[in-house]
């Protein structure tokens, strides 16, 4: 049966962060903390909350990073924050 049809058709590209095996709830709730764009890179961070109900903060820095010959590549920095109760 394909995911598709069992309905955990979570792919890796939009749940590469995952607490107790369990894909993000489902929230709009980002919000921007930092924004800047340097002549070799762009940083970006954003946070949400109640993401996940086992942590208190959940966080994600983005960089695009320029490459002296015209391309850039992305790195990804998730960081989660547990609550007590998900020690």
């Amino acid at each position: 049966m394909a995911a598709s049809q069992r309905g955990d058709d979570h792919s890796l590209a939009h749940n590469l962060v995952v607490v107790d095996q369990l894909p993000q709830e489902r929230t709009y709730g980002w919000h921007t903390r930092l924004y800047k764009k340097l002549p070799s890179m762009t940083v970006f961070q954003a946070e949400v909350l109640g993401g996940y109900k086992q942590v208190t903060e959940y966080n994600r820095t983005m960089l695009l990073i320029n490459t002296p010959s015209g391309n850039a590549y992305a790195v990804d920095a998730p960081s989660p924050l547990l609550s007590p109760e998900g020690v």
